[in-house]
């Protein structure tokens, strides 16, 4: 398993497995009852998704396995919500369905700390989204939840 930087003649296909993370995220956010998730489905796109790509100082991965993309993620710096304190901040981590429980999640993992041992990472994860379990399982620890209230 190893992490290939995105490369701009790979973006449609990059978009494409990104746009099945947002579709999973869609149908999570509909059953919780986010109310903006509507409005935000009709203005994603693979388009959209591309326009993302563009944004400086963000690194955007497939992760493969025997040069078959098992999924995506991308990183960027930036400072905590929790503390302040300068981090790596992990987006769009997507693991494509066949491709789940077998290790290439928590090996995604390893492979981010080590490009970046000095750093703390952190990640958001929806509620009701079977990663939650996934990252209480690889050690991550919850530091922040949301409620909210009609």
């Amino acid at each position: 398993m190893f992490l290939e930087l995105v490369k701009e003649e790979n973006l449609f296909e990059y978009a494409n497995i990104v746009l099945k993370l947002c579709k999973e995220h869609f149908k999570l956010r509909e059953k919780i009852g986010y109310e903006d998730y509507e409005q935000e489905k009709q203005n994603f796109n693979v388009y959209n998704i591309i326009g993302e790509f563009k944004k400086t100082g963000v690194n955007y991965y497939f992760i493969k396995s025997d040069n078959s993309i098992v999924g995506t993620i991308a990183s960027y710096e930036r400072n905590s919500e929790i503390n302040n304190e300068p981090i790596i901040y992990l987006d769009s981590f997507y693991i494509l369905p066949e491709y789940r429980k077998v290790g290439f999640g928590k090996k995604t993992i390893e492979e981010m700390k080590k490009k970046f041992p000095q750093k703390k990472i952190e990640l958001h994860c929806l509620y009701g989204n079977e990663a939650e379990l996934f990252y209480d399982k690889i050690g991550g620890k919850k530091v922040k939840i949301v409620y909210s209230f009609d």
